[in-house]
């Protein structure tokens, strides 16, 4: 396992993010959101900061006993920082 792929949640919003020169395009249904580049990477960084703040200060995390998913979280964390 090289990568962790995170698959669609049939519970939340499906978006296209779309990278044209130094704009971003958010469509969310029918809606398109046009962002500069930088204040999107912005945004998005920020957020990173906040959920990976928010699973550092919650209580330890209990992995199951399956090697899978110790190494899925490993590779997920692992990606998280890389990127």
């Amino acid at each position: 396992m090289n990568e962790v792929i995170i698959q669609n949640c049939p519970n939340g919003f499906k978006w296209k993010v779309i990278h044209q020169q130094n704009k971003v395009f958010l469509r969310i249904r029918k809606n398109l959101v046009k962002i500069d580049f930088e204040v999107y990477k912005r945004t998005i960084l920020q957020f990173v900061d906040q959920v990976e703040f928010f699973f550092q200060s919650s209580a330890p995390k209990i992995l199951p006993d399956d090697e899978y998913e110790v190494t899925a979280n490993q590779k997920f964390w692992e990606e998280w920082h890389r990127i």
